[in-house]
């Protein structure tokens, strides 16, 4: 009867535990439900204003005249010297070769180079700038090409190396 007893009792501790639990969790579920009701009511008040916001941009860009409606695109600048030689004699390649799409092979016989140094320099140039538009061709390979919106604002000389020579390479900016 007394091992009976004990039993009955660690059972009760063990529910005591389980109900102490229970209503731990009724009071997060409690907490939360209360915070995502309030978090509801942040976003349907927030989309509200962002209606109310474009419809007022909506009207005031009818208003005004068209030339004012759309803000100019900003111009961004590159000058020449952050780039080290070999990174303009690449450049210059393009320049040359404008409306072509240049291979890290390609680049490599043209400048006498290991394909591996090309990509090298090539992926410095695109870290410093936003000058190439990308695809992929044949065989996977990565082919790279001026961006057409690139414009010459002035030209700098740069090392031309003795057994294949290199014209100037400009300073650029994209409208």
């Amino acid at each position: 009867m007394t091992n009976l007893q004990g039993q009955i009792n660690t059972i009760n501790i063990a529910l005591k535990k389980h109900d102490d639990q229970l209503l731990e969790h009724k009071q997060l579920i409690n907490i939360n439900t209360n915070s995502q009701k309030k978090l509801e009511q942040l976003v349907e008040s927030l989309s509200v204003q962002i209606s109310e916001s474009n419809s007022y941009a909506t009207e005031n860009t009818t208003r005004s005249s068209p030339d004012q409606s759309i803000p100019p695109k900003s111009i961004q600048k590159f000058d020449i010297d952050q780039f080290s030689e070999q990174e303009k004699r690449i450049l210059a390649v393009f320049f040359q070769n404008k409306s072509s799409r240049l291979s890290y092979l390609d680049l490599a016989k043209m400048l006498n180079k290991s394909a591996h140094t090309v990509k090298n320099q090539m992926n410095q140039i695109r870290q410093k700038a936003d000058l190439f538009e990308r695809t992929i061709g044949r065989q996977s390979r990565n082919l790279f090409k001026l961006k057409n919106d690139l414009r010459i604002e002035k030209f700098l000389n740069i090392g031309q190396p003795t057994e294949q020579p290199i014209s100037t390479c400009p300073v650029v900016k994209i409208d």
